[in-house]
């Protein structure tokens, strides 16, 4: 999937959310980035990757740069995911 979006939230260098009404889904879009993206608040990206659903136990035996913890579980548990590859800055 290939979507432009806002970040709406910065959880960590490698999570963050994107602004849910310029993505078309609802709610808010986890975004999962293996490589490290660093992505600012109300900056504007284009992220490329793959949509799975939120398992965190899976994400975090397939990808062991992620130590997500259990209060992702409540928000995310099930919902679809993006794992990026890569998160591009957009210029406006």
């Amino acid at each position: 999937v290939r979507v432009r979006a806002e970040i709406e939230d910065v959880h960590t260098p490698r999570v963050f959310t994107l602004v849910e009404d310029k993505v078309g889904a609802s709610p808010d879009v986890l975004v999962l980035a293996p490589s490290g993206s660093f992505p600012k608040q109300g900056a504007e990206v284009e992220v490329t990757g793959t949509v799975r659903s939120f398992v965190r136990t899976e994400i975090e035996r397939d990808y062991d740069c992620f130590d997500l913890g259990t209060e992702y579980d409540v928000k995310y548990s099930e919902r679809p995911v993006i794992i990026a590859e890569p998160v591009l800055p957009v210029e406006k």
